[in-house]
């Protein structure tokens, strides 16, 4: 449990009351020490007793402000007491206008300087959120949420060094007194506390506190198995160290190694015995510090190779052997501080046993040592860049590739495949039956042991949440180590996977939760796009079957009806009768072309107006004319429409040439001509018979006539007009908007 991380902003009970839910599991608390609880702890007071004593000591310090943390953080408090308590011992009064307010974020430590060295502080509201971080090195990270810092520096301020209470606020300081013209360290010293990764690339690089960090998780994940193995754990307590860089006004930490503080007078000009044993008890403390069984045998080595080279000028074994440590990562980054103070110790119980003329030679190994562990790490670090790049397009190639349409079982192959490239030989991935924001059920979705995928029968996939697997599921002989991650995409949660555990970076499985939860949620997302449209188009199957049957269906009642009206006009003897039963079926005929047409058509809602038409006209003069020597000449446009306007276009020209052929023409023969033209969504239809026209009396607006009449009433419907004229026959028109 991270309790310092947990218990920055909420109260002490709230905290007490939160992990008291978890007692009956085992459980190891890490930087907080909690009552029944083991803990794995870092001893703050060594490394900041050492650093506030350097200020007062080295640098004559006397007016020294203080950037406290959280109020409820325990390591914050212990930190201001220790400041106070140092402070006491040096008989320095503390000023409580030199107490600053913070919470451990950089702009709590911008909000301090402003609060120090101006008039106001800074307006509360464009402060950052708890995961905002100032920028290295740039200030365009405050100017941007528009934070309004004075770049006034005033004189009446006196102060002759900052100490925050960690890491970001310091780095929050820096960057504010950098807009003040303030400099670090000409003008004052600014310095911090947790040697973060920030305070060793931020200008100038700050003096700082060494926590162990990376030591005391590892640590904390000892106990932890400690107690799973049954085993009784008392708390771990880890040093602190003092860590100087250029915020004082020091040369890099190495430098101070070589300054000896010893008795020139009592100096021998021969090399005298040394005990070994002598320094390997004063360097055992540093056993626990490093999992090495033979740490005697190699510190032993170690002394003898250093004192053999300072005799033998011609021997550079020492440095060699430094080295080779490096290589097998012996000395790691996070340790070089450790390893720093054990040369220091090294070097000095081995100075008062050699002669003067050996003494630069045995400073100068020492700085060779260190020189070259220097860049060996930084070699190591930028190999680790490297491997890092190629580690984040690696992962960028996956989420390409598994984020690709297709079936569950692709998905699962590719899925299988991609994980395998990382090293990882088992997997496992469960999805949430239930919907409801706490699932009681689960059911296996994908796994493999092995490289070998896993095949359970579907009435064992699924099972109660409080199992975390089905039972019977795992085959392991041997343990293995495995991380479970839950699946989600913003605050929908719908499952969890383990991942076998071959990687020391948690970014790793970190982003490939992230990658694989887009992926899953994507694929559902696609099936059920999929089944949707499946669906749709059943559905849609269906109407466009059940449509076709209305169709065909009016069809033939419209056939029935043309059959009664055509009994009914041959079993008339009188004319009149005769052509009024004709007129009906082809008004009739005119909407029964097309639903004929709609019947061999995929389009239900437009048709070919030329198609229709030509049957249409076709089927008109056969019903008045067919032995008539009538010709009509067609001008028709090809273009779609609305079978909805369709409808009265049809009956406007059924209408128009069933009146040209019947009165229009008297004798049985003649020309008429049709147009019908769509120019930019205006569409227009002219029928011209060449008869004798209409008398100089007739009115349209007056007229009686049924057919006008009708025509007019369909060319409203049609938003549209119908104008009639005599040139050279009878001329009709209708024009409406498509």
């Amino acid at each position: 449990m991270l309790s310092g991380s947990l218990i920055n902003f909420i109260s002490q009970e709230e905290f007490k009351d939160f992990y008291s839910r978890f007692l009956a599991i085992p459980m190891v608390s890490i930087a907080v020490d909690l009552p029944g609880i083991p803990s794995a702890l870092i001893d703050n007071e060594k490394g900041f007793r050492e650093l506030l004593a350097h200020l007062i000591e080295d640098h004559k310090c006397r007016k020294i402000a203080f950037i406290k943390g959280p109020v409820n953080n325990a390591d914050a408090n212990i930190r201001f007491d220790i400041f106070c308590d140092v402070l006491k011992t040096y008989n320095i009064p503390i000023d409580k206008e030199l107490i600053l307010e913070g919470d451990f974020r950089p702009i709590s430590g911008v909000n301090a300087i402003e609060s120090l060295f101006s008039k106001s502080q800074l307006d509360s509201s464009k402060m950052y959120s708890h995961e905002d971080k100032i920028s290295i090195g740039t200030i365009e990270s405050l100017t941007k949420r528009g934070v309004s810092l004075s770049e006034n520096k005033y004189s009446d301020v006196q102060v002759d060094a900052i100490v925050c209470a960690n890491d970001n606020m310091a780095i929050g300081a820096l960057q504010a007194l950098k807009v003040k013209n303030i400099s670090v360290p000409e003008d004052l010293i600014v310095t911090g506390f947790d040697n973060q990764e920030e305070s060793q690339i931020v200008t100038p690089l700050l003096t700082t506190v060494h926590q162990p960090l990376y030591r005391q998780g590892y640590e904390g994940a000892k106990m932890i198995s400690a107690l799973l193995q049954g085993e009784k754990v008392s708390n771990r307590i880890l040093s602190s160290e003092l860590v100087i860089r250029e915020s004082c006004g020091c040369s890099p930490v190495y430098n101070f190694l070589f300054d000896e503080k010893l008795d020139i007078a009592q100096e021998k000009e021969l090399p005298q015995p040394f005990s070994e044993n002598k320094i390997l008890a004063e360097l055992s403390h540093f056993a626990t510090e490093f999992k090495l069984e033979n740490f005697n045998s190699t510190m032993g080595h170690l002394i003898d190779l250093y004192y053999e080279n300072i005799i033998s000028a011609e021997s550079h074994s020492f440095i060699g052997f430094v080295v080779h440590m490096v290589q097998d990562e012996f000395i790691r980054e996070d340790d070089v501080l450790t390893w720093y103070s054990i040369f220091k110790i090294i070097h000095e119980n081995i100075i008062p046993f050699i002669g003067l003329k050996q003494r630069n030679r045995a400073r100068y190994l020492i700085q060779s040592a260190l020189s070259a562990t220097e860049k060996m790490l930084k070699r190591q670090a930028k190999l680790e860049q490297i491997k890092m790049e190629s580690r984040i397009y690696q992962l960028r190639e996956l989420g390409q590739n598994i984020f690709i349409p297709g079936e569950i079982d692709e998905l699962i192959h590719i899925l299988k495949e991609e994980l395998e490239s990382f090293g990882i030989n088992n997997f496992y991935l469960f999805l949430y039956d239930d919907t409801i924001p706490i699932p009681t059920h689960a059911s296996f979705f994908m796994g493999f042991e092995n490289n070998k995928l896993i095949e359970i029968s579907e009435k064992d996939k699924r099972f109660k949440l409080e199992q975390l697997f089905p039972r019977g599921f795992l085959s392991y002989s041997n343990s293995i180590s495995m991380l479970v991650e839950p699946l989600f995409i913003g605050r929908e949660h719908f499952g969890y996977a383990f991942f076998e555990i071959k990687d020391k970076d948690y970014f790793l499985y970190e982003t490939l939760r992230a990658q694989i939860s887009n992926a899953i949620k994507g694929n559902f997302l696609l099936q059920k796009r999929r089944e949707a449209e499946s669906k749709l188009k059943l559905q849609l199957q269906e109407k466009e079957v059940l449509l076709r049957e209305v169709h065909h269906r009016i069809k033939n009642n419209f056939n029935t009806v043309k059959s009664l009206l055509s009994l009914q006009a041959n079993a008339s003897d009188k004319k009149d009768v005769k052509q009024a039963i004709n007129t009906a079926i082809s008004s009739v005929e005119s909407i029964y072309v097309i639903y004929e047409k709609l019947l061999v058509t995929d389009d239900y809602k437009e048709l070919s107006v030329k198609d229709y038409f030509e049957s249409l006209i076709s089927s008109i003069k056969e019903l008045f004319s067919p032995n008539k020597n009538i010709i009509i000449d067609r001008h028709i446009a090809e273009f779609k429409l609305d079978s909805r306007r369709l409808f009265p276009l049809g009956l406007i020209m059924n209408e128009l040439l069933t009146n040209a052929l019947k009165y229009g023409l008297k004798e049985d023969k003649g020309r008429i001509d049709i147009h019908l033209i769509n120019s930019n969504g205006k569409i227009s239809l002219t029928i011209q018979d060449y008869g004798d026209g209409t008398p100089e009396t007739f009115d349209m607006n007056r007229t009686s006539g049924f057919g006008i009449q009708l025509v007019k009433i369909l060319a409203e419907q049609l938003d549209g007009f119908f104008t009639m004229s005599s040139d050279n026959g009878a001329i009709c028109s209708v024009e409406f908007r498509e």
